[in-house]
């Protein structure tokens, strides 16, 4: 009773076969196999080709962007294919083919309109229309709202998911996206101010869907799952325009993704939006303004290094000067600046990118970060001879910096030549500005305050109200809205040349810094709690305890 009619077993043979097929045309031809119907189809791509074309030749735009086009055809030799592919690279696109069965093809023609518009849709294609996206900012005001909506999704709803959950993710002024696969179901978590929270869970099989097309977007192999794979593409709002860095490595149950939001808006900032107190700003504007020299900055992922040397970049861009970069990867593109990407698989890493670009007379550089010796051999040795550069260690304080120099093997007599500024930093949370409340220090805060605090210091404060949050619907009720930097700064005078050449440990070097009275980044955190900027508990949590 529950075996197949003939006639649908005769159907379903023909397709297993005409997937065998595929995938053997998309091994051959070194392509990938896509199975059509399992992918969410974007109706204006339908319309790139004209209908005759389409059904003729057997070429279907499934897919497309400003930027990209991807194909889906069933004999990968067809001679009209190559012309079409290269009339579109010559427009500035790039083009994907993936080889599909004739069964899903005509699935495809009989469900959907196809044929070239007579308007021009490549024109201005937004991924998430402006329209669009302003609908889902108004039905998503809290985290509840956007749980609600996940909880009503259907599996033929996978496109709108991702609609929605890149929306919400935007409007929450989110950094990461993270989908975790569990048994049941997929968790999915926004990175709000360095702060993971849970924002609901959708159903494997819309997940499965969702991956597809995620997969698709960002160009990974969509036939592999066991493997690590890296990938971007881009979010279209009006006239600004998004880039999503994507990372998909296997889990227990899946593969998990992280999407990295990219928004130009929350990059670009003025140095004096940093959060550098007015006497740091005045002594890293004095230091860049140096023709050479090395400025180092420190601290851990996701603690607003990159952020501070584009904003310095910026303050540096002119007609008269020229700005390299060596990065991995670029992550924003900035406008007068000329910006390279290493590779290490091809062999062009930090250090084989600064011997080229030495060549190409730079006046400032910045290399994204030491990591070996060669890269801090040469960074130095640029800094030394006529180049400002500026780059990053992983190091837990400025202090660190010295001896992890040494470390690398940069002789000492070197590094008290060449440095000129370690910048420490970490991000913290502000308070929100619309629903926090002001409220008498615990004693327990007065008295981490007066550890770094002396009483004479304490005084220009007068009596001293610290900033509580509380949470109200502009802060979707987490208290915080969002980052400022805290910052240490270590100047490197004739008094720490000497010492990095008489002895460059880190207890020297420490000693050195508290001696001359330098801000440590704790200080500089609890002067931005006594303005009611922060909170005690944020300071602690990006500093460890006071």
């Amino acid at each position: 009773m529950d075996q197949l009619p003939l006639e649908e077993k005769i159907k379903q043979y023909q397709r297993e076969a005409q997937e065998r097929e595929a995938k053997y045309l998309a091994e051959k031809y070194n392509l990938e196999y896509l199975d059509l119907l399992m992918y969410p189809i974007d109706p204006e791509a339908l319309t790139l080709l004209e209908k005759e074309i389409i059904e003729k030749d057997k070429i279907l735009p499934f897919y497309h962007t400003p930027r990209k086009i991807y194909f889906g055809v069933i004999n990968p030799e067809n001679p009209k294919l190559k012309e079409i592919v290269s009339q579109f690279k010559k427009k500035g696109y790039q083009t994907k083919i993936y080889v599909v069965t004739p069964w899903a093809f005509e699935e495809v023609l009989k469900k959907f309109q196809i044929g070239k518009k007579k308007r021009k849709v490549l024109a201005k294609r937004l991924e998430i229309e402006k329209e669009i996206f302003k609908k889902y900012q108004k039905e998503i005001k809290s985290f509840k709202d956007l749980e609600k909506i996940f909880l009503s999704l259907k599996k033929e709803e996978a496109s709108k998911a991702l609609e929605i959950i890149l929306a919400g993710g935007i409007n929450f002024s989110a950094s990461d996206i993270h989908f975790e696969p569990k048994k049941e179901n997929l968790l999915l978590r926004y990175r709000i101010d360095g702060i993971l929270y849970e924002l609901g869970k959708l159903s494997l099989e819309v997940w499965k869907l969702l991956l597809l097309k995620l997969k698709v977007l960002a160009g990974l192999k969509i036939n592999i799952s066991d493997r690590p794979q890296d990938g971007r593409f881009s979010i279209i709002l009006d006239s600004k325009t998004i880039e999503v860095r994507v990372s998909s490595i296997p889990s227990q149950y899946g593969e998990m993704v992280v999407l990295r939001i990219l928004d130009p808006e929350m990059i670009l900032l003025d140095l004096q939006d940093l959060g550098l107190e007015k006497e740091d700003l005045k002594v890293v504007k004095e230091i860049i303004k140096r023709p050479h020299g090395l400025i180092l900055n420190t601290g851990p992922t996701g603690s607003g290094k990159t952020t501070t040397f584009y904003a310095i970049l910026n303050y540096l861009k002119s007609p008269e000067k020229k700005i390299i970069t060596v990065e991995d990867p670029i992550e924003y593109r900035l406008e007068g600046i000329d910006q390279t990407q290493v590779d290490p698989s091809s062999g062009y890493n930090f250090a084989t990118a600064l011997k080229f670009l030495l060549r190409h007379d730079p006046d400032v550089i910045l290399v994204g970060e030491i990591r070996d010796e060669e890269t801090a051999e040469i960074t130095l040795q640029a800094s030394l001879t006529g180049h400002l550069v500026l780059s990053t260690l992983h190091t837990n304080d400025a202090s660190g910096a010295i001896p992890r120099l040494v470390d690398l093997k940069v002789d000492p007599k070197t590094i008290a030549s060449a440095l000129n500024l370690v910048i420490a930093q970490r991000l913290v949370r502000r308070v929100c500005e619309k629903c926090s409340e002001e409220v008498e220090p615990t004693e327990e805060d007065l008295k981490k305050i007066k550890k770094l605090f002396k009483e004479e210091e304490l005084k220009k404060f007068g009596k001293i109200k610290l900033k509580k949050p509380k949470g109200c619907l502009e802060c979707n009720f987490l208290g915080y809205k969002g980052r400022i930097g805290i910052f240490e700064l270590l100047l490197v005078d004739e008094e720490f040349q000497a010492q990095i050449e008489k002895d460059p440990s880190y207890l020297a070097i420490l000693k050195l810094f508290e001696k001359k009275g330098f801000k440590s980044l704790a200080k500089d955190g609890i002067l931005k709690v006594l303005k009611g900027i922060t909170t005690v508990e944020e300071v602690e949590r990006v500093c460890g305890l006071i």
